[in-house]
């Protein structure tokens, strides 16, 4: 009987945590329970050296997509998390805004918001393109450009393009949705790309090896961190930033009333922000670099962030966004 509860307390755990896409565990001690969008690769140095400098905890590190994470800590379906860790940044803002955080005090580079969602680090946002398929996306300057060239039949894209679908993507939605406030040609920029095919991902590693493979021949909106890696092993995969504008992402981080060790949580961000810094990449790094290829836009911590989460807002843009398959959106 033993036996028989044991193995369906390990089905049900594994029913229960299948929406995770990646864990990694470290050492040994106190649990630490860090749900977050940052794909262990990229952040691996860092969590191995704050559990070598805390080797009374045992981290657990679950990475998911950020709307899956945002919807099931609305539902309270995570009694277990210490610390939500998400590039989603509208989705963070609201998570603490209803109520959702505990008030906490780190020394950090950048101010909190409502001294409970802290900025661990940043991400610069890129175009990529096929240097084979589309060498001339190299030549072109800022999106207006690429738009003219798109309209005149001067360049095709024969087989398409790719962006994050709004529609299931937290970071992908925040993303467009600043690009429509940031750029009057928003709607022609993607119309024009629709009309050459434009292809929806969920996910960043989607659009990267579509890109990479020559299956697509451009994609926007990608997380530069995730890229940056992979050029060396895809000689065909090339970052385009346009000088228009280049929109930065920070990545933020709250520590939930029910945590179980926000002590552990504060350790975790404390680390992050401070001796962890060095261990990500320069561009990830709170403390941006000067010789930049275009006028940056950072994402701020405001409340204006979410305006799109407003439901009749959402939408709307959602609405005028599928639009664009019909030719109807100008």
């Amino acid at each position: 009987m033993r036996a028989i509860v044991a193995g369906l307390t390990l089905l049900f755990s594994s029913i229960a945590l299948a929406w995770i896409e990646e864990e990694r565990v470290l050492g040994q001690g106190t649990t630490l329970t860090v749900y977050a969008t940052y794909d262990v690769p990229a952040v691996l140095p860092l969590l191995e050296a704050f559990s070598n400098a805390n080797p009374d905890l045992k981290l657990i590190y679950r990475v998911a997509s950020s709307q899956d994470l945002y919807d099931r800590v609305l539902r309270g379906e995570l009694p277990d998390a210490d610390l939500v860790f998400s590039s989603a940044v509208a989705l963070q803002v609201d998570s603490v805004n209803r109520g959702l955080a505990q008030r906490f005090s780190v020394p950090a580079p950048q101010a909190p918001w409502r001294a409970q969602l802290y900025t661990l680090s940043v991400e610069p946002i890129v175009s990529i393109y096929n240097r084979k398929k589309a060498p001339w996306i190299g030549q072109i300057t800022d999106r207006n450009q690429m738009t003219a060239q798109l309209q005149s039949g001067l360049r095709i894209l024969p087989d398409g393009a790719m962006t994050y679908d709004p529609s299931v993507s937290g970071v992908g939605y925040q993303l467009l949705t600043q690009d429509a406030e940031q750029s009057g040609s928003f709607w022609t920029f993607y119309g024009e790309l629709e009309k050459q095919k434009l292809e929806l991902a969920c996910c960043t590693s989607d659009m990267i090896n579509a890109v990479a493979s020559g299956r697509r021949d451009l994609a926007t909106n990608l997380l530069q961190s995730y890229v940056l890696p992979l050029l060396d092993q895809y000689e065909d995969l090339a970052i385009k930033i346009w000088t228009d504008y280049q929109l930065v992402l920070p990545r933020t981080a709250w520590i939930p009333k029910t945590a179980p060790n926000s002590a552990g949580a504060q350790e975790f961000v404390s680390f992050f922000i401070g001796e962890g810094q060095v261990l990500l990449p320069q561009n990830n790094r709170l403390e941006r670099p000067t010789n930049l290829a275009a006028p940056q836009k950072p994402i701020r911590l405001t409340p204006s962030q979410t305006l799109y989460l407003d439901r009749v807002k959402r939408d709307q843009f959602l609405h005028r966004w599928n639009q664009l398959s019909t030719g109807e959106v100008q």
